[in-house]
């Protein structure tokens, strides 16, 4: 678990990077740098977590603070790293060496993604297409090879395409409903990728969680700023945080409607 911690801050730092840069329109190579005097990063000011620690949150040349969200992302990355090695663990338990190295690379690579699209909409509240696309095609190959090779968690490839059309097409409805008020062609999108992952048995539990976990933070938000009316929030990390809930949980959830409806 140690090794997944610390891959999961090694992601952690290059989401951080990635989110900046390709707002920015810059490109991937090149030395990180301070984002207000644009002083080259040293080594030591590069690692993830501890170095925002030593340095006390600030920059070491102008002492300029340093977003909270860089130590906070490569802890949730590293979380997620952690899950995903946690998930795929059973196979290993059970001798599938192949299968526990897959069902970790489809777990992290699903969480990964997820994390980078919650953390561009909060802090520019929008999405990066070109990102969605890449990992759509990523989702879409997966299970293409589900056809022919049977993976771990993709085990109805073609239920889970119908899931990814139909809670695109849901979102398609509501933004041309709305015209493009409330949604846009990225949530559209990311609807899409989630559904690739949690497939048609989680259909319903996923829009639900998603739905539900964005109304609760809206009230909350309306209720802390006294605003009731035109109230903007992003709302690409709740279809991330209920889509990983419904990849981690969506069976237990199904087991008990199933046992409340046999009760009733």
């Amino acid at each position: 678990m140690v090794i997944s911690f610390l891959l999961g801050l090694a992601l952690g730092s290059f989401i951080n990077m990635a989110v900046y840069r390709i707002d920015k329109g810059e490109k991937f190579f090149g030395r990180s740098y301070c984002d207000n005097c644009h002083k080259e990063l040293g080594f030591n000011e590069l690692i993830p977590v501890l170095s925002y620690l030593i340095y006390r949150g600030r920059c070491r040349n102008c002492k300029k603070k340093i977003s909270l969200s860089y130590p906070f992302v490569e802890l949730a990355s590293a979380g997620l790293s952690v899950l995903s090695f946690s998930l795929a663990f059973p196979y290993l338990a059970n001798g599938n060496s192949l299968d526990f190295v897959i069902a970790a690379i489809i777990t992290l690579s699903f969480f990964e993604f997820l994390l980078f699209f919650a953390v561009y909409d909060f802090l520019f509240w929008e999405l990066d297409v070109l990102t969605l696309k890449v990992a759509l095609v990523l989702g879409i190959i997966l299970n293409l090879v589900g056809l022919v090779y049977p993976l771990p968690y993709l085990t109805d490839p073609l239920g889970n395409f119908l899931a990814a059309i139909i809670l695109a097409g849901i979102i398609y409805s509501v933004v041309l409903l709305t015209d493009g008020s409330g949604m846009g062609a990225g949530d559209i999108y990311l609807f899409a990728f989630v559904g690739l992952f949690t497939g048609m048995d989680a259909l319903l539990i996923t829009f639900t969680l998603i739905v539900t976990i964005g109304a609760v933070f809206g009230v909350i938000k309306a209720l802390i700023l006294r605003k009731y009316q035109g109230l903007l929030i992003q709302f690409a990390p709740f279809i991330c945080i209920g889509g990983i809930l419904s990849f981690i949980l969506h069976k237990q959830i199904l087991q008990m409607i199933q046992s409340l409806f046999l009760f009733i």
